[in-house]
């Protein structure tokens, strides 16, 4: 399954089989190239798989799926019902599951019934992760009884909405550093760059940092001087106030006097080379 550029996707085809788009019978089916594609691999040679693998080297796009098969042909409903996701109060969202970023946070969150539903289609499931890697597989439980009949879109209560966007946060976070602060992103890798950005994210949630604008300025001192910057003992008193919802991040910055910026700024690697 693949939701890579036009250009990729037809090198793939190449090496496999003419791919499906899974939205064209969907709500969804506007999208048409933008959207999920299912790529056929029956019977591919193992040079091949090992290309296929290759191929997608930390671009968190590509997944393969084990799919049920009814009267010749592989099953494909609860992949269009994954993509057509609505909340409590009947938003209608496309989840952008073939995304390998969103798809183990999403599957991690579906409930047991909702784990059956996908199971009448998947039998199993695995993608390629942040680090370029083919994860573990995941098995999913045959129902007893596979129906055509269409299956409401799948809802996500306010907990598992609340859930998919914390575990979306790394990625926000790091769309708008590029947006507005390139200069302070670290020169690594990009799964490393989400582990300390998720690192980071956690420890100013424990501190009551939790709205996306605090959440940039809090990554943003973090990385122009200490990823530890927030342990610094002058800081204890703001931490409170902002955990106790006294005040937002952002208007305790403007309480900070020049001592505590200088003991941040101090923390930064280049300020002890500048006066080595």
């Amino acid at each position: 399954m693949s939701m890579l550029n036009a250009q990729m996707l037809a090198r793939m085809e190449r090496h496999a089989s003419p791919s499906i788009q899974l939205l064209e019978t969907s709500r969804y089916a506007a999208y048409e190239e933008l959207g999920p594609r299912l790529i056929p691999m029956k019977r591919l040679q193992a040079d091949k798989l090992k290309w296929f693998l290759g191929a997608s080297d930390g671009v968190p796009a590509l997944s393969f799926v084990e799919l049920q098969v009814s009267e010749g042909s592989p099953r494909r409903q609860s992949l269009v019902w994954l993509a057509e996701t609505k909340t409590d109060d009947d938003v209608h969202l496309y989840c952008r599951y073939t995304d390998t970023r969103i798809l183990p946070a999403l599957l991690d969150q579906l409930t047991e019934n909702q784990t059956t539903t996908l199971g009448s289609t998947v039998r199993r499931w695995a993608w390629i992760n942040r680090e370029g890697k083919l994860s573990q597989k995941k098995s999913f439980p045959t129902p007893e009884e596979i129906s055509d009949a269409p299956v409401p879109p799948l809802s996500l209560d306010k907990r598992q909405f609340a859930e998919m966007m914390q575990a979306a946060e790394a990625d926000l976070i790091f769309g708008m550093l590029r947006e507005s602060s390139p200069e302070i992103i670290p020169d690594t890798t990009p799964s490393d760059i989400h582990q300390r950005l998720s690192n980071l994210l956690d420890a100013g949630r424990e501190r009551g940092v939790v709205d996306a604008p605090d959440q940039l300025q809090f990554v943003a001192i973090a990385w122009s001087s200490s990823e530890t910057f927030y342990q610094l003992p002058c800081l204890a008193p703001s931490w409170e106030v902002i955990r106790n919802r006294q005040a937002r991040f952002s208007d305790v910055l403007k309480t900070w006097d020049d001592n505590i910026w200088e003991q941040i700024d101090a923390l930064n690697p280049a300020a002890h080379r500048e006066h080595a």
